[in-house]
């Protein structure tokens, strides 16, 4: 959990700093991350977030995810015909 804390605290998903992030995981533990890119209204459940700050939050955070599933899937792909 120590990693997920020191992830969303970095400041890479706008709108979470460290003390959302702290609460973020006492909140929900190792699925903090999941909460955040599926189900983000659960987001409501810490104090101070609204409804309008989670979903958004969680709307930034797939589109990061997304992009990065995209790199990583490009960045693969030589690999992958490189084995073939």
């Amino acid at each position: 959990m120590k990693e997920i804390y020191h992830y969303l605290a970095s400041g890479a998903v706008r709108g979470i700093g460290a003390a959302t992030a702290r609460r973020m995981v006492e909140e929900f533990g190792e699925e903090a991350l999941t909460v955040l890119e599926e189900h983000p209204e659960r987001l409501t459940q810490i104090k101070g977030i609204t409804r309008k700050r989670a979903l958004a939050m969680g709307e930034h955070f797939r589109q990061q995810m997304g992009m990065r599933r995209q790199l990583e899937g490009h960045l693969m792909l030589p690999q992958k015909l490189q084995q073939a």
